[in-house]
């Protein structure tokens, strides 16, 4: 039997409620929704302009990856 809280939780539990198809994730699940990295997006108008401007898009890149690691 569980010791204080409410009846029939331990201490360190919570009552849930959820829907069809949702789910609780566990502490290590959650901690590892933050390992990801991070998403870099690019608009671009065509084929073309990604042709013309890669170099520039890949050095936008990396400085949005190292902003990433060190967390800014």
């Amino acid at each position: 039997m569980h010791g204080g809280g409410i009846a029939g939780l331990a201490p360190d539990e919570i009552p849930a409620i959820l829907r069809r198809g949702e789910r609780v994730l566990n502490q290590q699940e959650t901690r590892g929704y933050g390992q990801s990295g991070p998403t870099v997006i690019f608009n671009v108008k065509d084929a073309d302009s990604v042709r013309r401007s890669r170099s520039q898009l890949a050095a936008d890149a990396a400085r949005v990856l190292a902003m990433g690691r060190r967390g800014s």
